[in-house]
């Protein structure tokens, strides 16, 4: 083995995402253990924010549902599926890496070896969104291209197989590490799960078929369903309105004006996942060095992947009518009984007294 090899055994794929294999940095042996009271700020904003998160998924989760018992579509079940993915992220990924860096760097606690089940999690999961992601707008696109097809894509055996394929799609690329093939999952310096490398050629072919595929084929189909979008809203914005329409001849022009919010929607999601997640990846790429530099940058990497799971299904009720809608109607049908409730009581206090 030469030296150039022996340089790169030792270094570790960055646990923040599995996106690029330009994230092989070589993490110094010597950052035994992060600064005290900066990890137990991170550690509380991270909590917060996860937190946020996970309220966030489970409402507008349950939101998107109710619109869907409405509607009767199983389109919706898409974005469902990749709330789940965000909330994942939220309730356990993020959780987890707390607890590993605050043992680890407050306490000085050795945490349990679980990293090979708890990094496979969090990468089959930052892959799974990217999949989930290219589908959501793959059948946008279907839907606003190609509408008199649309009702075979929303078909539920389709939609299932379709979020299974999501799942599916993120294991083959990640189960080698759990049998040392390119490299193994182990702890990092700093308290984090990573992989550490044996065999670079081999990491980079997983690395550019579980990350760099799904988030090339993604943010391609995004940009095709801007195009889109757009083609749409300026051949509206020239048509010519007729006068005294037929009912018939406008529910088309609703459904589609639906299906176009709802694309923009989708858009804004997946442009701002994309903006906090992979920021990070693409400034590991350009400065390797810069977590050797700040190992704190390493932690503060995760928190911009849990501020992305966080406000992605918030991003996703305010870009939406029909959601936002549905939320107003769930928050005032929550409290307006909690408020009558007050009133009895003070009502049967007064009448006591």
């Amino acid at each position: 083995m030469n030296a150039s090899w022996a340089n790169v055994n030792s270094s570790f794929l960055h646990p923040n995402s599995s996106l690029l294999p330009s994230q092989l940095v070589n993490q110094s042996a010597s950052i035994e253990f992060l600064p005290r009271h900066q990890t137990i700020i991170w550690a509380i904003i991270t909590s917060l924010i996860t937190t946020v998160g996970i309220f966030a998924c489970i409402i507008v989760t349950a939101v998107i549902l109710k619109v869907n018992q409405k509607s009767n579509s199983s389109s919706n079940l898409l974005i469902i599926n990749y709330l789940m993915m965000h909330l994942i992220v939220c309730g356990i990924n993020t959780p987890i890496v707390i607890y590993f860096v605050t043992e680890r760097n407050v306490n000085h606690v050795t945490v349990p070896k679980i990293c090979p089940p708890v990094q496979f999690l969090a990468f089959s999961v930052d892959q799974g969104i990217d999949w989930s992601n290219l589908a959501l707008a793959i059948t946008r696109i279907i839907a606003l291209r190609f509408p008199t097809k649309y009702s075979i894509v929303t078909k539920r055996p389709v939609i299932w197989s379709i979020i299974a394929i999501t799942w599916l799609a993120c294991f083959p690329t990640n189960v080698p590490y759990f049998f040392a093939v390119g490299g193994y999952f182990t702890m990092v310096p700093g308290g984090r799960c990573g992989v550490r490398i044996t065999s670079p050629h081999i990491v980079v072919i997983l690395t550019a078929i579980g990350s760099y595929l799904p988030f090339g084929m993604s943010m391609a189909s995004a940009l095709l369903l801007l195009g889109t979008v757009l083609n749409i809203k300026w051949t509206n914005r020239l048509r010519v309105q007729v006068v005294n329409p037929v009912d018939d001849a406008r529910r088309p022009t609703r459904t589609m004006d639906r299906r176009v919010r709802l694309a923009q929607t989708l858009l804004g999601a997946t442009l701002f996942d994309a903006l906090c997640t992979k920021t990070w990846t693409l400034i590991g790429a350009t400065y390797p060095r810069i977590f050797q530099m700040y190992p704190m940058a390493s932690v503060w990497s995760r928190t911009s992947v849990a501020v992305a799971s966080s406000l992605a299904p918030i991003v996703i009720c305010l870009l939406n009518h029909d959601y936002r809608k549905r939320l107003l109607h769930f928050t005032s049908s929550t409290v307006r009984p909690l408020t009558t409730m007050r009133r009895s009581v003070k009502s049967g206090d007064g009448t006591e007294a």
